[in-house]
């Protein structure tokens, strides 16, 4: 078959007339691909506005040191308008999946079939416009998929530190339970009554786990050998022992002073031995209920932030969002900048898409710790303002880094554009969160930066109902 039997029913030239549908494949060469052979890299320039006759090619572009497939060019389709018109180089990379021929048109002969054919023109623009969206479409997708990792990703490191405690406690909570039973059978056989043991129990430390978090090292050592002095003037038997398990409950001398004045001295050491395996249970349970606090405080914090089981709009306090994500970023910020928060709480609740601004506060607090990581900054701190300012709500996310340089400003919003170092971010985080509030919500995002102050600005109108 003739190149011009296989170019007459292809959508790009369809349309064209026999004459010039012949001086089209006159000025055409044609080139075969076999199974992995590139056509084009990525960042190279393209002289060519090509036609897959047959086969298949990949659309491959690289992202964080990936390759990802954004999409496949099937037989018939035509390609290369974006970068001929625009004289950018390709942002993809094209494989052939399969063998495959294709006809090309040098960048000559297209400008002149452009000028002489309405109907081509149509054709290229429409094609162009299609393949634009499309290759957005996937990159935000990404995008998206990424920050869902990065989010799962903080989630199991902040579930996994009170899930680690209370599997730690549940294990030692038998061994605590083997020797509280035989330290009750002790003091029962020593003479210890049910009275006895009633006036141990409230004498105990007030505070669970009372110990001194910030005791230095000599300071503990200290505390400890306190209490061995104590019990060895008493003849306790291994009286260091006993003083090591006291001590990291938090005891002191004066908790121990108090469980004996409790008892007679012939009941004093089952008596201690006791308080000291009763501390231990009451210790081990409390550190498994603030575990599972803490689990159900960020499984609560997450299903408010993605508002399951909700309507898409709600009437939302714009701060519990705010703490929501915070929440979710508290794995970056525990090493991190400090967050100061300045809100007005008598702000009334407005009708938004909650999910979709919660993934703005994300983004916006998110880019601001990365604007403070590695920045040469005395004391990184990230403030959230909140205040009404006439019919609108005010959101402010500030930072006291390096800023944004003024030549790129104008860019920041820019899909794709990013300061960030390769395989750190595709650039649409922050054109994520200015369509969700300038074409969700009605509202504004703007920035305002200078070197130690880069402030990001939420507007949102008070009623933002659609």
């Amino acid at each position: 078959m003739s190149l011009i039997d296989q170019l007459r029913p292809l959508q790009a030239f369809k349309d064209l007339s026999e004459k010039r549908l012949s001086w089209v494949a006159e000025h055409s060469e044609q080139v075969s691909l076999s199974v992995g052979e590139v056509l084009i890299s990525e960042d190279e320039e393209v002289y060519y506005y090509q036609t897959l006759l047959d086969g298949q090619l990949a659309v491959v572009k690289t992202m964080e040191g990936q390759e990802i497939v954004a999409g496949h060019h099937q037989g018939g389709e035509s390609f290369g308008e974006i970068q001929l018109l625009s004289g950018e180089r390709t942002p993809v990379a094209l494989r052939a999946v399969e063998p495959s021929r294709l006809s090309r048109l040098p960048l000559e002969a297209f400008e002149e079939l452009m000028k002489d054919s309405v109907q081509f023109r149509k054709t290229v623009f429409s094609a162009m416009m299609r393949r634009v969206r499309g290759l957005e479409s996937t990159m935000r997708q990404r995008e998206k998929m990424a920050a869902l990792g990065s989010l799962a990703a903080g989630l199991a490191h902040e579930l996994n530190n009170p899930a680690a405690a209370m599997a730690g406690a549940a294990t030692e909570f038998a061994g605590a339970a083997q020797r509280a039973y035989a330290r009750i059978a002790t003091f029962i056989l020593a003479g210890g009554a049910h009275e006895d043991a009633d006036r141990i129990t409230a004498a105990l430390p007030d505070s669970i786990c009372s110990i001194k978090q910030f005791d230095s090292p000599t300071a503990a050592m200290k505390r400890e050998d306190e209490i061995a002095d104590w019990l060895a003037e008493r003849a306790e038997d291994d009286p260091f022992a006993l003083a090591a398990d006291f001590a990291a409950g938090g005891w002191s001398v004066d908790d121990l002073k108090r469980v004996s004045e409790t008892v007679d001295e012939d009941l004093l050491d089952p008596a201690l031995r006791f308080a000291a395996a009763d501390f231990e249970i009451r210790k081990l349970a409390h550190d498994m209920q603030r575990a599972s606090s803490r689990i159900n405080e960020i499984v609560s914090a997450v299903k408010s932030y993605s508002y399951m089981d909700q309507a898409a709009q709600q009437d939302v306090d714009i701060h519990d969002g705010i703490e929501d994500t915070l929440v979710i970023l508290a794995h970056k910020l525990k090493t991190g900048p400090v967050v100061e928060k300045e809100f007005d709480r008598s702000l009334p609740k407005i009708s938004v898409y909650g999910s979709e601004l919660n993934q703005v506060w994300t983004n916006l607090i998110d880019n601001a710790i990365d604007a403070l990581e590695g920045a040469d900054v005395e004391a990184p701190c990230i403030r959230i303002v909140t205040r009404r300012e006439n019919e609108r709500l005010i959101v402010e996310v500030i930072d006291n880094g390096p800023g944004v340089p003024e030549e790129i400003k104008t860019r920041i919003f820019e899909p794709f554009f990013t300061q960030k170092p390769v395989g750190k971010g595709t650039g649409l985080g922050l054109d994520i969160a200015f369509r969700i509030v300038t074409h969700r919500h009605r509202g504004e995002l703007s920035l305002d930066s200078k070197p130690g102050e880069t402030r990001f600005i939420v507007c949102l109108p008070l009623n933002v109902a659609r």
